[in-house]
C-alpha cells in the first residue's frame, strides 16, 4: 500500500446537545464524555479558550473515551479520515483536564501544521515531526490545570521541577 498524507478530514457522529459546545466540528462520541468535558470547559478557562479554539477549525474532532496504550493517559491520533482526542477510562492516571490541554495542544500543533500524520507501509497512521519541543510544550500547557494528584506522578511532577529550575524556551535552529 503506498503511503497517503492526510489532505481532508470529515466524520459523522453524534451531535452534542449542550449550547455552550454545540459547535460543528467538535463531536462526541457518546453523551457520558461530552457531560465530563462540559464540566472541565465550566471549570478551567484554559480548557474552554483550547475547546474553542477546535472548534472554530475547519476540520472535525471527535472527543471519545478508548484503548489508549498502557503507558498513556490519552492520545490524539487518526485513522485518516477523523481527528480523535481519546482518553483512557481508567483511574491510576491524568485527569481529565490534564489529558484535554495536553491533547488539545496537540492537535492545535496539527493545526498550525507544526506536526502531521503519514501513513507506513502497514496501513497504520503514525505521527510526524514531533519532537520534544513539541512535547514540552504540551506537559507546559498541562500545569496550568494539573491538580494536586496529577503533580504527584512521575512524568509531570517531574517536568514541573524541571520547568522552575530551567524555564521553558524553544529551541532556535538555523
Amino acid at each position: 500500500m503506498k503511503p497517503k498524507t492526510l489532505l481532508s478530514l470529515f466524520v459523522l457522529t453524534f451531535v452534542t446537545t449542550k449550547p455552550e459546545l454545540s459547535l460543528a466540528v467538535v463531536k462526541f462520541a457518546d453523551e457520558r464524555i461530552e457531560e465530563e468535558i462540559q464540566h472541565i470547559y465550566d471549570r478551567y478557562p484554559l480548557i474552554k479558550q483550547q475547546f474553542n479554539k477546535l472548534s472554530s477549525s475547519k476540520l472535525t474532532y471527535v472527543i471519545r473515551y478508548g484503548y489508549v496504550k498502557k503507558r498513556y493517559s490519552a492520545i490524539f491520533e487518526t485513522d485518516g479520515h477523523n481527528l480523535f482526542l481519546t482518553f483512557r477510562q481508567t483511574k491510576g492516571y491524568y485527569s481529565l483536564q490534564v489529558c484535554f490541554a495536553h491533547e488539545a495542544t496537540h492537535a492545535l500543533q496539527f493545526e498550525r501544521g507544526e506536526i502531521g500524520y503519514c501513513q507506513n507501509k502497514d496501513g497504520d497512521w503514525i505521527v510526524v515531526n514531533i519532537d520534544l519541543w513539541y512535547e514540552a510544550e504540551a506537559f507546559k500547557t498541562s500545569l496550568e490545570v494539573a491538580g494536586t494528584t496529577d503533580l504527584g506522578m512521575k512524568d509531570l511532577g517531574i517536568f514541573k521541577r524541571k520547568y522552575e529550575t530551567e524555564g521553558f524556551k524553544k529551541p532556535h535552529y538555523g
